[in-house]
């Protein structure tokens, strides 16, 4: 029985095919601990996000005690004046 050379290289084609695609396609095995190194990371990012947006309203609202000091600074300064 004669091995067709187009058949040969199909068959050599479609294996490393299916080696590259599973990875392009997400079917590659990785360790359990990267995977839980993954799923942590999404959720320090998350976390990061929410963090970063209470400094940003939290800055807000310091910028809002710095205005009213600053107004009950100048109005002691005005009645402390003869």
């Amino acid at each position: 029985m004669k091995t067709d050379p187009k058949t040969i290289l199909i068959g050599a084609f479609l294996l490393a095919a299916t080696g590259a695609g599973g990875s392009m396609i997400g079917l590659t095995v990785e360790p359990q601990e990267t995977t839980e190194m993954r799923v942590s990371n999404a959720m320090l990012e998350t976390r990061n996000e929410s963090l970063q947006e209470q400094v940003d309203r939290l800055e807000a609202r310091v910028d809002v005690l710095d205005g009213i000091v600053k107004e009950c600074q100048s109005i002691i300064m005005a009645n402390q004046s003869p």
